[in-house]
């Protein structure tokens, strides 16, 4: 039996993804905050990450975000704790059981065992920064939605850019074939180009896939930038598989 070194479990609303297909923007979801970032490991963490506490794997506490309380659980956790944390959480307005990280495809056995029992009573969103496809191959078919985080070239460290994009469009393919419900997510800043955009949308295309462009917190960008980024999208992409994303949860001030 596997256990999971966990960040932070907590309920809120899904704050990102916009109005395309795959999309669980608005939801009420459960969040699972995996511990460690293979990236970030190799000193590629993304610069506009805003959850760096979640990259190392062995946390010694997980935190369990309660109605009334905060509640620090010794990790590793078991698929059973999980799941009763879980079920402690529940609410009427539950849409599904949110995998995020850090990269939750690290821990993959893990992932695979508590995926397993939780898939029986919810259904599961992947996010993912589709590095690891093997994974994905693996986990795909406990997940009804996901997202695949592309990084853009401008908006991170990435030595391997190029690399890592054949494999988050690799993991994409992956997911598709498995009938998720998938689209692509990438995050634009100051540094973003919009050739690169059109890069992604050209591929994007290839696999039928969505895309949400998210603007990097704090917003650093111009009305018209955004416009020439969605234009440039839509040089490829229908304008129902092309979206501006913004963080929703941070302009609620929630979790």
């Amino acid at each position: 039996m596997s256990r999971a070194w966990i960040s932070e479990i907590f309920s809120s609303f899904q704050g990102e993804g916009a109005s395309i297909a795959g999309s669980c923007f608005g939801k009420r979801q459960i969040f699972i905050r995996f511990s460690g970032c293979d990236l970030a490991m190799q000193n590629n963490a993304c610069a506009y990450c805003d959850t760096p506490y979640a990259w190392k794997i062995e946390e010694e506490e997980a935190k369990v975000y309660l109605a009334d309380e905060i509640r620090k659980i010794k990790n590793p956790l078991s698929a059973e704790q999980v799941f009763n944390i879980v079920k402690a959480l529940e609410s009427r307005d539950l849409h599904s059981i949110s995998f995020t990280g850090g990269e939750p495809l690290l821990q993959i056995n893990a992932l695979l065992e508590i995926a397993e029992k939780l898939s029986k009573s919810y259904k599961l969103y992947l996010e993912t920064s589709g590095s690891m496809p093997e994974n994905a191959e693996k986990a795909a078919k406990y997940f009804t939605y996901a997202c695949v985080d592309i990084k853009d070239r401008g908006a991170t460290k990435l030595k391997n850019w190029r690399e890592i994009f054949k494999r988050e469009l690799k993991t994409i393919k992956i997911l598709k074939k498995n009938k998720v419900k998938v689209f692509a997510k990438v995050v634009i800043s100051k540094n973003s180009n919009v050739e690169d955009m059109k890069t992604y949308a050209r591929e994007l295309k290839k696999l039928d896939v969505a895309l949400a462009i998210q603007v990097a917190m704090p917003l650093n960008i111009t009305e018209e930038e955004l416009l020439r980024f969605s234009e440039a999208a839509a040089e490829h992409l229908e304008p129902e598989n092309v979206a501006i994303s913004l963080q929703m949860h941070k302009f609620l001030k929630i979790k």
